[in-house]
């Protein structure tokens, strides 16, 4: 197994940053200390596609100006290098191109790998749920792209491995993190793109709206008609007081609710998002809906449909209009595990999943899991049930006795 003698993407990052103008320098730092996405990315439209290779998809930061990425690979299951589990499943590989348009149509796709903006990256599938990531059509990849040079370098290990998680004994051309990212961390990596140089954010240069370009003659024409069907926008905002992840929101409230509202025709979810600490620890979270219609009966089946989920004390339905109702029967606990004060055997013998598996033996059904957070210096683990009191003694056992528990705290949050 060949193993570096060196983080090889931190010491390339350094040794770019370092010929940076100093102003450049300051305002990457300024950024890399705020952890929590703000306006990165500008929002599309909301989507649920099906994923496939060969995907092309347009991300916007700045209102009218749009930038092509591509599917390289899909439900991708990914291994650890040092057993047969799973690292992860049904991941994608994307990249992003330079190739850009002023509007959502894939006129202007030109696919060239000689500077990408994006280097290949792992990516959730549910990323493109989002809004931020938006499917324009399917270009199915060339024999020449399909053998594509890339790998992923731990940034733990110092090792290199295939988009499997196999190990490679060569550098390949493009070298991506060996991490699974949601389109948050996208958004970052983009940011740090325009920061770096803003001129990639200029309207300058690009195609008329309705023009095509010579490179892109071959692909379809297509373009994404905005919405033109009267719908009146009755905007509310579902204000869920959990500590949840993107990834744990989406499965809990935000895709279990886009399905019964399209099924009862009531509307549609706009957006969403995860307000987090100043050291980036999820606070809550915000789903964004937009009804249909305006009437009293649309509004009425909307608040029931919300008041039958399970939600945190603290929770509350905000609007249409001034309408407000408070929500949510569920307490919460958080299990904050220390991670830099045990001893180095009990990190490498011991993890999270560990602790995760035996509270859910210990619960039953009057709690569990809802999601977690790896900070600077401790793992949180946020679990919900119908009392605080009763799961904190139903986990006494696991906190008092298990070696990742040490100097571990518990904190009420809800």
């Amino acid at each position: 197994m060949k193993k570096y003698e060196e983080d090889i993407i931190r010491v390339a990052w350094n040794k770019r940053v370092s010929s940076l103008p100093v102003d450049i320098q300051k305002q990457l730092s300024d950024y890399n200390s705020k952890r929590e996405m703000t306006d990165e990315l500008v929002f599309i439209k909301k989507k649920r596609p099906k994923i496939e290779e060969g995907d092309v998809f347009v991300v916007q930061p700045r209102k009218g100006l749009y930038y092509y990425g591509r599917v390289l690979k899909a439900h991708v299951d990914v291994r650890f290098h040092r057993n047969e589990n799973y690292k992860w499943r049904d991941s994608v590989v994307v990249c992003i191109y330079r190739s850009r348009t002023k509007d959502l149509s894939l006129r202007d796709f030109n696919p060239t790998y000689e500077n990408l903006l994006v280097r290949p990256r792992y990516l959730t599938s549910k990323s493109f749920n989002s809004g931020y990531l938006f499917v324009l059509g399917n270009v199915p990849l060339t024999d020449e792209e399909k053998q594509l040079d890339y790998g992923f370098f731990s940034t733990t290990f110092w090792i290199m491995t295939d988009v499997y998680g196999n190990l490679i004994e060569t550098t390949p051309r493009f070298i991506g993190m060996s991490a699974l990212g949601n389109f948050g961390a996208l958004a970052r990596e983009l940011k740090i793109e325009f920061i770096i140089d803003p001129s990639l954010l200029d309207l300058g240069g690009l195609s008329p709206k309705g023009s095509s370009s010579d490179a892109s003659a071959n692909y379809q024409d297509t373009v994404i008609a905005g919405d033109s069907d009267g719908i009146a926008e009755r905007e509310c905002v579902l204000h869920i007081k959990a500590r949840l992840a993107p990834f744990d929101r989406g499965d809990l409230y935000e895709d279990p609710l886009e399905d019964k509202l399209s099924e009862l025709g009531l509307g549609l979810i706009q957006g969403a998002g995860t307000a987090v600490t100043k050291d980036g620890e999820p606070e809550s979270c915000d789903i964004e809906i937009e009804l249909k219609n305006d009437n009293a009966g649309s509004i009425d089946l909307l608040r029931n449909l919300i008041s039958s989920l399970s939600l945190p004390k603290g929770s509350a339905l905000l609007g249409p209009g001034q309408n407000h109702l408070d929500l949510g029967s569920l307490e919460g606990l958080a299990l904050y595990l220390n991670g830099t004060d045990l001893a180095d055997g009990v990190y490498r013998d011991y993890d999270a999943n560990d602790v995760n598996a035996s509270a859910a033996e210990l619960l039953g059904s009057i709690g569990k899991r809802y999601s977690s957070w790896n900070g600077p210096s401790e793992t949180a683990l946020y679990f919900y049930g119908e009392s605080y009191s009763k799961m904190l003694v139903a986990l006494k056992p696991l906190i008092d006795n298990h070696p990742l528990c040490q100097r571990c705290r518990v904190e009420q949050i809800a």
